[in-house]
């Protein structure tokens, strides 16, 4: 039979411990490693489906502002407001339609030949046009201007569109 002396015994118990010792922390790391990788694809899934409900809110937002600010119902070709007397406008609405709910609707919307400017400044992408031709300066000194409820007023917004509108085109 063959004995260990007590040291050599010893330092192989030790070898053995710490060699136990390396593999349990490797297999902590390990563990620790795909706990997180886990995490990230739950956190993923979670962000994903943020994004989503996100993306379902822009798209109602969007809806909404539809609504808020209808395009403006006018025909393919530009109206040329200035040569048209808006007299020959309100008798040709007349004179198209049948029903006369039909003829207060149309008129209300086109009553003047003013009013078809308002109309079509009224998009969001001519909104953005002319968010880009101000400088941060003007928009402060606007946003800075509007108080109080005369803000939520779609009259007061059209007013404002109008004005930069007028502004934009004299320096141009």
């Amino acid at each position: 039979m063959y004995f260990m002396d007590k040291n050599l015994k010893k330092i192989k118990y030790q070898e053995l411990f710490l060699s136990e010792l390396r593999n349990s922390y490797f297999g902590e790391k390990k563990l620790e490693e795909s706990l997180r990788e886990m995490e990230t694809k739950e956190n993923m899934k979670k962000l994903a489906k943020a994004l989503k409900n996100i993306w379902k809110q822009t798209d109602a937002d969007v809806k909404s502002l539809e609504k808020a600010f209808p395009k403006p119902e006018v025909a393919d070709k530009p109206l040329e407001s200035n040569k048209i007397d808006s007299g020959k406008i309100e008798s040709s609405i007349v004179e198209q339609t049948e029903n006369e709910s039909d003829v207060v609707r149309i008129k209300n919307q086109v009553s003047k030949p003013q009013d078809l400017a308002s109309y079509q400044i009224l998009t969001y992408e001519n909104l953005i046009e002319l968010v880009d031709d101000l400088n941060t300066e003007q928009i402060t000194e606007i946003l800075k201007s509007a108080s109080g409820q005369e803000t939520n007023n779609h009259q007061y917004l059209t007013r404002l569109a109008e004005k930069l509108v007028r502004e934009r085109d004299s320096r141009a």
